[in-house]
């Protein structure tokens, strides 16, 4: 008796109490979200404003040790289709990057010296920036500028994935999180091979996990996308497939 008149007192009333904060709040999420369109805006101005900070931040820095590697391996690639040079890390960066560079047209190095014949990579690239008559600041900041585009198209990714979790407020705050840490934008524009298997690697995840909770022709052309996308970019493609 005195545990069904304690139900009675307490245990309803919390009940009705919880059902009604419940219902009430649903109104305000669905208020607190405004408009989808002005959101993606947001969300776009953010990603291009972290491409151009990371851009602006890497124009007076010398090329890292591998960002002529990579751009001489992505121009013959393009030229040459000579897959010697960078062979370890994929080729869709390399080529990204080197795009520009079919439209410029840089001298690249002779197929008739010994240095191209022997693959030697970190020959070819000081060749090819510094004694081949190119201008290496020009031919450098093309190759940043594309992939300065993909860290924008990441930045995309990352708020279209976490606005389906928690919502386009809490997706734009997820987003402005990166566009302020110091390694992102140190990165950011850097010729590397980093950014495409994030994308395609993140990709991959996320479109499973999808695919996995309720299976349509979009969820699985867009995990296709993301799995095939991975080996080129990165050997490591192989992992997300178990």
């Amino acid at each position: 008796m005195q545990t069904e008149a304690w139900k009675a007192c307490y245990v309803s009333p919390c009940r009705l109490l919880c059902s009604r904060l419940r219902w009430t709040k649903k109104p305000r999420v669905r208020d607190f979200r405004g408009n989808p369109r002005l959101n993606w805006v947001i969300a776009i101005l953010l990603a291009l404003l972290h491409g151009a900070l990371a851009l602006t931040a890497s124009q007076l820095k010398s090329p890292t040790f591998d960002e002529p590697t990579h751009l001489a391996a992505g121009y013959s690639y393009w030229l040459k289709n000579d897959y010697r040079l960078d062979s370890e890390n994929g080729i869709l960066q390399q080529r990204w990057a080197a795009l520009p560079l079919l439209i410029s047209r840089p001298h690249f190095v002779s197929s008739a010296g010994s240095v191209l014949r022997d693959s030697l990579q970190g020959a070819v690239a000081r060749e090819f920036f510094y004694e081949a008559g190119n201008d290496p600041d020009r031919v450098i900041l093309q190759g940043r500028i594309m992939i300065a585009m993909t860290a924008v198209a990441l930045c995309l990714l990352i708020y279209y994935c976490s606005a389906e979790l928690f919502g386009p407020i809490g997706g734009l705050l997820l987003r402005s999180h990166p566009r302020f840490r110091s390694h992102t934008l140190a990165h950011g524009a850097l010729v590397t091979v980093r950014y495409d298997g994030c994308i395609f690697l993140f990709a991959a995840l996320w479109s499973s996990w999808r695919l996995f909770q309720c299976l349509n022709w979009r969820r699985l052309i867009f995990a296709a996308f993301g799995l095939v996308g991975v080996d080129p970019g990165q050997f490591s493609g192989c992992l997300p497939r178990p």
